[in-house]
């Protein structure tokens, strides 16, 4: 659950600021989009550091199991046809 959980709170909090940043009247520049992504994966590596060094008993393949579910998880709604 650590690793799901490192996964989708980053990519939820992005989510959420490209949500804000296109209800503005201003929308986000062309930069800020590919910084905002290299921010999320380098804060996803953070977590991941802290998860491993803080949790002594950090089952691994129970961690990778849900990075995985966290990420295919988040893919789910783009296979689902209306």
């Amino acid at each position: 659950m650590a690793g799901g959980l490192c996964v989708v709170v980053p990519n939820a909090l992005f989510a959420l600021c490209l949500l804000r940043s296109f209800s503005k009247k201003k929308p986000m520049s062309a930069v800020m989009l590919p910084l905002g992504e290299l921010l999320k994966i380098f804060v996803i590596c953070v977590l991941f550091a802290l998860t491993a060094k803080f949790y002594t008993e950090l089952n691994w393949p129970a961690m990778i199991a849900g990075i995985f579910a966290g990420v295919f998880g988040q893919l789910i709604p783009f296979f689902i046809k209306h």
